[in-house]
């Protein structure tokens, strides 16, 4: 799986923050399905509705 360089994280870490940030606000119960929802949303809108792009997807998921 390709990686980012160090150089290139910065763009991403204070939205991530912000994100973290409201799932750690989150009971340990429902915790799970908000993290699904954030997931899924991101997956949904980068990746185009093809076969190979899902496959792709699922590549990511199983890595991280």
């Amino acid at each position: 799986m390709p990686y980012i360089t160090q150089e290139e994280r910065p763009q991403y870490d204070e939205v991530l923050e912000q994100m973290i940030k409201l799932l750690k606000e989150k009971s340990p119960e429902s915790v799970d399905g908000h993290l699904n929802y954030v997931v899924t949303r991101i997956i949904k809108e980068v990746y185009p509705l093809r076969y190979y792009h899902i496959n792709k997807a699922m590549g990511v998921l199983e890595c991280i």
